[in-house]
């Protein structure tokens, strides 16, 4: 598997979080890609951080009516 160091090469080892956080933002008509990123992708970045000893949280900012977003984390 692939190192994030070879994935982020400008960034070095010691600056890297042991705790990665993807947020994605995205109205109601995107759910079904929202869908495919938490089923196709999640899981294989997550085996990736995992290997590399970090962990990978999903946060997924809904967005409502309302002026401010509520977040839903994985």
């Amino acid at each position: 598997m692939t190192s994030l160091t070879k994935i982020i090469p400008s960034l070095p080892e010691h600056a890297l979080s042991p705790v990665i956080r993807v947020y994605v933002s995205a109205p109601r008509d995107t759910q079904v890609e929202v869908e495919i990123f938490q089923k196709e992708y999640y899981p294989r970045l997550a085996a990736l951080c995992n290997g590399e000893g970090r962990e990978l949280i999903l946060i997924h900012l809904t967005l409502e009516d309302s002026p401010n977003p509520s977040p839903q984390v994985k």
